[in-house]
């Protein structure tokens, strides 16, 4: 009885004699690799660079301040402002500018100062470092010793001149707007805002009547430290 089982005769064209492991694709023939070499190990990414701050920037040299209050004032168109205003000018205030010998600088010192204060007058004259006769000057504080010596005086502010100037101020300003065509409640509105006013107020500013002599328009020039009230 013959066997089932077939054996295939060798082919004489393979060198091995046809082994059916010759038969395989290349790909399978391929040796497995271990598993360490098929990975490669992941380089971390290299830091980068320190970028360098930007040079600083040279800080900003603010002007030197300057005092509002020249020392010494020399302004000599004081004189003739206050002479104009005379006047105007409190009962105190006049008997100060006339114990000054109308001396419009010294007086205008003796406000920017000492305004709005009580003041001493001493009965000897101090020494050459004392406050007084440093702001003031020797010859003013003189003046002030002669009569006011040993005793105290109020130093006026003058503000209620430099209110009305002002008033005065905003009614020309008025009358400039309008008579360029604007109507009068925009013309309000406008001072309101640029006075930091109310409309209401300005109003009333246009119904006073204040009368000042045109010299008056330099008195802010001369206590410019004043913010009066309208």
């Amino acid at each position: 009885m013959s066997s089932s089982r077939c054996d295939h005769p060798a082919d004489p064209r393979q060198p091995d004699g046809g082994s059916p492991l010759n038969r395989l694709p290349a790909r399978a023939q391929r040796p497995v690799l271990a598993h360490s070499a098929g990975i490669r190990r992941r380089e971390r990414p290299a830091a980068a660079a320190a970028v360098p701050p930007p040079p600083a920037r040279p800080a900003a040299t603010r002007p030197a301040a300057t005092s509002p209050i020249p020392p010494p004032y020399t302004d000599t168109a004081a004189t003739g402002i206050w002479q104009a205003l005379r006047r105007h000018l409190s009962p105190n205030a006049r008997l100060i500018l006339r114990v000054l010998d109308e001396d419009g600088t010294a007086f205008t010192r003796l406000l920017r100062h000492y305004g709005g204060q009580s003041l001493r007058i001493p009965r000897r004259l101090p020494p050459e470092d004392h406050p007084l006769r440093q702001t003031l000057g020797t010859d003013c504080l003189r003046r002030l010793m002669d009569t006011f010596g040993g005793t105290v005086i109020y130093v006026p502010r003058c503000r209620f001149l430099l209110a009305a100037v002002r008033r005065i101020h905003l009614v020309r300003q008025f009358s400039r707007h309008t008579a360029a065509g604007a109507s009068g409640c925009a013309a309000v509105r406008h001072l309101a805002r640029q006075e930091g006013l109310s409309e209401r107020r300005i109003w009333q500013i246009l119904k006073t009547s204040d009368a000042l002599p045109e010299a008056a328009a330099a008195l802010p020039d001369l206590l410019p430290d004043e913010t009066p009230e309208t």
